[in-house]
């Protein structure tokens, strides 16, 4: 009878309490306050979890709930909320934990949740602030079916939505009983979220579409898992705009999870309309995974690549990336970036691109491979139909290129372009002007002579303490992931220990998550 008590409990947080059940519409009460004049987070979060399942909260127009505390539903079974400002007027104390701020909504196990008609509002007026990091719009741990529909996120100190696991004890390194599953998220809106736009850190199986992400802090999309057994699978992201500027990237993949916990994930027909701060999009697996990630495929989608000397527009390492009927373009100014860097058995696959702008077209080491197919590959300097001194034609207009993977014979390179002859030689751009450190003064980045790159992204060098917070979350999901696969065990996800489960269960506040 213990024994099975004990399962009971540890699975409550993932199937949720045996509760009545029910198919009501009701009205937040009148009791509390709909003006935001008053934090009422701990009222509202008291009704909330105590509805039956199958409740839909329909909140009248013009409500407005302030929720400095955030809301934290616990192993909600078909929730619906509909309508209403939540806002958050909270700011981060400096220098404090991040774990000193919560999430706006937190919907923290549970199935067949909707949030749909809301807007969520913070006191964010730009930019990162490190106290803030989990402060989110919503975040997901381990949810079975979810939709997010016609929400506007704004002014959030961390990411507009996070989409993660449902840990034993809330934290990374323990049992993950469940991530987020069959997930999706449509018309959203997120303006000047701190962090992220949107965090996919251990999903499977979610489909998003008509996002705008604007004035994003670091990344618009992170795919970042915190632990070697979890990561991003049979995701899509479909019709997005993003615009800025953005602090970071358009697409980040990197952290500590395995190779194999991270694929099937494809982004199309998004939009840039600003160029990011170095790559648009990087895969960086943990030196310590032998199985690539991937396949990320990207599709008629436009990026806007940054003013780099040291990244890449596409940065791979250890993954499998294709580009397909895609528009790179860098910016104009003294410093353009390579199309690609392919490193530690990478796979980058081009067709049918417009690419224009490039300094060179990119470096592949002989692990990995490159190809390019078709398409038009035009270099900055370039115009159209002109040719170079050399006589390379400036447009190509049916390329392959191929980088051999070790012990394959080095192919002949050949460009083509309309009414031209063809060139051995890939359209490259040289220049008398040393590399450097970049430097700032208003407008575009500029070099200056006699100083070496640093081994970061130029995101450290533009902004100081961005690259000081990226090269940390890198070294520390490097450390993590070593010693993880060190000892690495089969991923567990129900029963788990009770113990842990019944911790929670005695403090359902869920706040010792580091975050993603």
């Amino acid at each position: 009878m213990v024994a099975v008590f004990a399962v009971v409990i540890s699975l409550f947080m993932w199937v949720g309490p045996v509760a009545a059940t029910g198919s009501a519409t009701v009205l937040p009460p009148s009791s509390i306050a709909g003006n935001c004049t008053q934090d009422v987070s701990t009222v509202m979060q008291r009704w909330l979890n105590a509805l039956p399942a199958g409740t839909t909260v329909a909140v009248p127009a013009g409500s407005c709930y302030l929720v400095n505390e955030g809301l934290a539903l616990m192993g909600a079974h078909g929730l619906t909320i509909t309508g209403g400002t939540w806002r958050d007027a909270s700011t981060p104390v400096t220098n404090a934990s991040p774990k000193s701020m919560n999430p706006v909504f937190w919907l923290v196990g549970g199935s067949g949740i909707t949030l749909q008609g809301l807007t969520i509002a913070g006191s964010n007026a730009g930019g990162y602030n490190p106290a803030g990091a989990f402060a989110a719009g919503i975040r997901v741990d381990g949810v079975v079916g979810l939709t997010v529909s016609n929400v506007t996120i704004s002014g959030v100190y961390g990411d507009g939505i996070e989409l993660t696991a449902l840990r034993a004890d809330g934290d990374i390194g323990s049992t993950i009983i469940n991530p987020t599953e069959s997930a999706s998220v449509s018309n959203v809106a997120v303006t000047g979220a701190g962090r992220q736009g949107i965090t996919l850190d251990d999903v499977s199986g979610a489909v998003l579409s008509s996002l705008v992400l604007n004035h994003i802090g670091i990344n618009a999309f992170d795919v970042e898992a915190d632990q070697w057994n979890e990561g991003a699978q049979n995701v899509t992201i479909n019709g997005c705009t993003v615009g800025g500027p953005i602090g970071g990237l358009f697409f980040a993949n990197g952290g500590a999870g395995a190779g194999g916990w991270t694929g099937n994930l494809t982004v199309e027909n998004c939009k840039m309309s600003g160029p990011a701060a170095g790559e648009a999009v990087l895969v960086q697996d943990s030196p310590a995974q032998d199985t690539p990630r991937g396949p990320f495929t990207f599709v008629n989608d436009m990026l806007e690549c940054g003013s780099s000397v040291y990244v890449a527009c596409v940065e791979d390492t250890n993954g499998r990336i294709a580009i397909d009927s895609s528009t790179l373009q860098m910016p104009a100014g003294t410093i353009h970036e390579r199309v690609y860097a392919a490193v530690q058995g990478s796979t980058v696959n081009f067709g049918s691109d417009t690419v224009a702008g490039y300094g060179s077209v990119g470096t592949a080491d002989a692990s990995s491979s490159v190809s390019i197919g078709g398409g038009s590959w035009t270099p900055y300097g370039w115009s159209s139909g002109g040719t170079t001194p050399g006589g390379i034609p400036t447009t190509t207009t049916t390329t392959t290129t191929t980088v051999p993977r070790p012990g394959e014979p080095a192919p002949s390179i050949t460009w083509h372009a309309a009414g031209t002859t063809s060139s051995s030689s890939p359209p490259t751009l040289t220049t008398s002007q040393p590399q450097g450190r970049l430097t700032s003064d208003g407008a575009q980045p500029h070099l200056t002579a006699n100083e070496s790159a640093p081994p970061y992204s130029d995101v450290a060098a533009r902004t100081p303490w961005l690259g000081r917070v990226l090269e940390m979350e890198l070294m520390a999901g490097c450390a993590l992931s070593v010693a993880l696969v060190l000892g690495r065990k089969r991923r567990q996800r129900r029963p788990v220990p009770a113990r842990t489960t019944m911790d929670l269960l005695r403090n359902p506040d869920p706040t010792g998550r580091r975050g993603s």
